[in-house]
This record gives C-alpha cells, sequence and structure tokens, in this order.
C-alpha cells in the first residue's frame, strides 16, 4: 500500500493492516478529513473606466468577493487606496455584505486628470483574498463652458494700425478648458479712444478656443483695453500701450 484515499466525509478515518503470525499485528492508521480549501475570489464588479466631470464624484467602486463556485462571501474587509490622482476616497475600508459586495466612491479633484484606485481584500480570518489587489482607473473631464480665458493675450505694446492675434480659451467654472465647438466668443474695447478693427464674434474650434486674427488698434489714443466675452461672463486685457510707426518729428 503506497496511498490511502480518505472518505468523502469530515472526520476521522481508520486504516488498519493486518499480518498473520506477526508481532504487533494488526496495526492501525488514523487521519482526519477536513473540508477542502477553496480560493476566494476578489474582481472588479463595477465603477471601472469612469470620466467624471472634475471636482465631483464617481459611481460607486465596487468589487465583489466569492469562493470559486461563485457564492458570495460576506465579512471580508477591502481596503482602498488612492495611487494616483489628486481626490478623495469616501472611505478606506469597506466589509463585502451579504451579496459579497463592497464599495466606495472618489471624489475627484477640481483639475481635469487621470486617476488609479486599488483595492485589496482579506477574509476575515486576514487572509489575502485570490486575485487581490484589483485596479480602477478612469480620467475626469472638463464641466460645462462657463467663461473665457486668454490663450494667447493682446501684446502689451503695439504700434497703431499693426495687427495682432488674440486666441480666447473658453473653460468650465474651475478653469478646465472645455472641448466644445461652435462657442461665440466676442472680443471688443473696454476703454481708450483707438478704433478696433473686430466687429463680429468668433466661434470656438474643437478645442474651445476662439482665435481672432488681424486685429488693429487705430488712432491717436496712447492706450487700450481689450475685453473676451462668453456667455456674460469677461476677461480684460493688461493696458494696451500705442504707438505711432513714425518716428516723432524733431525739434528745429
Amino acid at each position: 500500500l503506497t496511498s490511502w484515499t480518505l472518505g468523502g466525509s469530515v472526520g476521522i478515518n481508520t486504516l488498519t493492516a493486518t499480518a498473520a503470525g506477526l508481532t504487533g499485528s494488526p496495526v492501525s492508521f488514523t487521519a482526519s478529513g477536513t473540508t477542502p480549501s477553496t480560493p476566494t475570489i476578489l474582481t472588479v464588479n463595477a465603477g471601472q473606466a469612469q470620466a467624471p466631470v472634475a471636482g465631483q464624484a464617481t459611481s460607486a467602486l465596487e468589487v465583489k468577493v466569492t469562493d470559486a463556485g461563485l457564492t458570495a462571501q460576506e465579512g471580508s474587509r477591502i481596503t482602498y487606496a488612492v495611487v494616483t490622482g489628486s481626490g478623495t476616497l469616501s472611505a478606506a475600508t469597506a466589509d463585502t455584505d451579504a451579496s459579497g459586495l463592497a464599495s466606495v466612491t472618489y471624489t475627484t479633484s477640481n483639475t481635469v486628470e487621470a486617476y488609479s484606485i486599488t483595492a485589496s481584500g482579506v477574509k476575515a480570518d486576514g487572509t489575502a483574498l485570490t486575485g487581490s489587489p484589483v485596479t480602477f482607473t478612469g480620467t475626469s473631464v472638463a464641466g460645462t463652458a462657463n467663461k473665457p480665458t486668454y490663450q494667447t493675450a493682446p501684446p502689451s505694446n503695439v504700434q497703431t494700425g499693426t495687427s495682432f492675434s488674440v486666441v480666447v480659451q473658453v473653460v468650465d467654472a474651475n478653469g478646465n478648458a472645455v472641448t466644445t465647438a461652435g462657442l461665440s466668443v466676442a472680443l471688443t474695447k473696454l476703454s481708450g479712444s483707438a478704433t478696433l478693427s473686430v466687429t463680429t464674434p468668433r466661434l470656438t474650434d474643437s478645442s474651445g478656443r476662439a482665435t481672432f486674427t488681424d486685429v488693429t488698434l487705430t488712432g491717436a489714443s496712447l492706450t487700450a483695453v481689450l475685453r473676451a466675452t462668453y456667455n456674460s461672463n469677461t476677461v480684460d486685457s493688461g493696458t494696451i500701450t500705442l504707438s505711432s510707426p513714425f518716428p516723432a518729428a524733431l525739434a528745429m
């Protein structure tokens, strides 16, 4: 006899070996049958690859714990950790419920950025779960178009009648660039008596930028300030100093 297969029930198994005429015969062997160890598995159940608006929370970052037969396992402790990203978790840990589920949410920072969050798990006895850790990833996005900002501001000094370009970027309430085409942006003169060549609004491109080319200021005014407007919100340039294209006449 080189091996012994135990019975199918949990408990003590006994094997007797008998040899006629030998001292000590028979001898007995015992072995205890126990419940087979099955892996307890951690997987992502919901919340992968989200794109929340910057500054807002994700939906549930949810994991599920089951045994090898996919039966839900209650009472496992799941620990979440932010690996990349500047946001905050609603909780650092969560325990699986009767459905084997545990979850937290992640509130993104006000700045558009990618994030990654790990979820590590252990059983009630502290044994690590198979498949642990799992990782949630996603990237936040800009919110609703809200206000203008200068991508390329007017120059601080320019000759009267000399053209220059102005690029206005439309951003959300947190200053993240929106990528929406067709938004109407106006460029007007806030102060100074110089004449501004721009008379009509421009529409944004797919990057959310409105480009004003061949902008000129003409006239005898020494200074001017320009204003960009979107959605009744404004941004003003710095003071633009105008100079004559001709040298001043020499005094005799």
